[in-house]
């Protein structure tokens, strides 16, 4: 499963049946076309494969069990992992990383049996770039979080540190790796940057009518028949139109999450506030009880908002998946609606020849000739263009057309009368 935040891409896998657990991959949008696999094992490992100049490049992510888990527990994860690394191809730079729950050693006991090097341990860094864990009522910090390579690539691992700054709201550091690996390389797609209008604006009536008299001075003012070519006459009223429309309603503004408001960003500041003072001076507990008040106060009006938000849209609707049986009774079960669909299938692509046939006589073309569209007919086809609906490469929007005034839609018009003797179309 994926989700789309920001600039990034999130592979997530299942959880359990108490909604625990379950890992995954953050991939940067420039990096998600490379990625050729990802595969989720069990709530406690998930692999990903991205695609490289000369080895692919596949890293497993773990969450190993904690100590007071069942001996079962902790020998059914090993078991799995190992499974796992050996369905990766040799010929991969494997790299293994995640919650491990385990201190290392320098003692022969702790020397690797699987044909991977600890990196994490590897780094000469001080005790706070070194520490991803800081247990609870603690002073101490553990190492537990670790990062392992294939050998035969150890080197491609050139740094791996604790971030302590990042704020991800858990009690785990962020550990950040620096790999010396060439991607595949990937065909630019040379695509047009479309700006979108703030278009809800329209419907103030004030906005609507400042917005048809800047267009029509500035339309009265264009001069395109000193244009010769259609692609110079559709340009110069196409800017016009952005023109107008930029100074008048403005560009939308995208909105990440509409539920962050300003009590958000505050709570959210103090959280982070409390967090660096706390770690500036870890030994305080002072510090680190108004840290927690902070984190739980940042989470409440956190969930506080997003709820809001959701009464405000009708509340949260679960999204049902049922098929009709042809009795009429309704079908919910996963597997029983991938039955149905296959007998659809099935009978849809595997049925009998027609037994009535006819044959296609061609007739003769229509030569009369055809008037170009009247003035009432464009205004038709402009006040049918639907509403909140992705602008072409001109980056005009249906909104836009349905609010012009008598003069922009008389320039729209003779353009299209231009075309239509013409017979030739802009190049946009």
């Amino acid at each position: 499963m994926t989700k789309d935040l920001q600039d990034t891409t999130i592979f997530y896998g299942e959880c359990n049946d108490r909604r625990q657990f379950g890992t995954g991959f953050a991939v940067h949008k420039s990096i998600v076309p490379l990625v050729t696999e990802f595969k989720s094992t069990n709530p406690r490992i998930s692999i990903l494969t991205i695609k490289g100049k000369f080895f692919d490049i596949t890293f497993l992510n773990g969450h190993a069990p904690t100590e007071e888990k069942t001996p079962e527990e902790k020998d059914d994860f090993y078991e799995n992992l190992e499974q796992t690394l050996n369905e990766i191809p040799r010929n991969r730079i494997r790299i293994v990383l995640g919650d491990f729950n385990a201190k290392l050693g320098k003692e022969n006991i702790f020397r690797t049996t699987i044909g991977l090097v600890v990196k994490s341990t590897m780094f000469p860094r001080k005790d706070i770039y070194k520490g991803t864990w800081k247990a609870p009522n603690s002073r101490y910090t553990n190492q537990i979080d670790h990062v392992m390579i294939n050998t035969r690539f150890k080197n491609c691992i050139q740094e791996v540190k604790t971030v302590r700054g990042a704020d991800c709201d858990s009690d785990h550091y962020l550990v950040k790796g620096k790999l010396n690996v060439k991607l595949k390389k990937l065909g630019v797609r040379k695509g047009t940057m479309v700006d979108r209008y703030e278009v809800n604006k329209f419907k103030d009536k004030t906005v609507c009518d400042l917005f048809k008299q800047r267009m029509n001075e500035a339309m009265s003012n264009l001069h395109i028949n000193q244009l010769d070519t259609i692609d110079g006459k559709w340009e110069a009223i196409k800017e016009t139109l952005k023109v107008v429309t930029d100074t008048t309603i403005g560009k939308q503004k995208k909105v990440k999450k509409p539920w962050f408001n300003t009590s958000c960003e505050e709570a959210l500041n103090r959280r982070k506030e409390a967090r660096l003072q706390w770690i500036n001076d870890p030994t305080n507990r002072e510090k680190e009880s108004t840290y927690k008040e902070r984190q739980k106060e940042a989470s409440n009006i956190f969930r506080f908002e997003k709820r809001k938000l959701m009464q405000l849209m009708g509340g949260y609707k679960k999204h049902e998946r049922f098929l009709k049986n042809e009795d009429g009774s309704i079908i919910t079960e996963q597997d029983k609606i991938i039955e149905k669909w296959k007998e659809y299938f099935d009978q849809l692509l595997n049925c009998e020849d027609p037994l009535e046939t006819f044959t296609w006589i061609s007739s003769d073309p229509n030569d009369s000739e055809c008037p170009p569209p009247s003035r009432i007919e464009v205004v038709n086809q402009l006040n049918r263009l639907k509403n909140n609906k992705t602008p072409g490469e001109d980056g005009i929007q249906g909104e836009i057309l349905k609010n012009l005034d008598k003069v922009a839609i008389n320039r729209i018009h003779d353009i299209i009368e231009n075309l239509w003797s013409e017979e030739q179309l802009p190049k946009d």
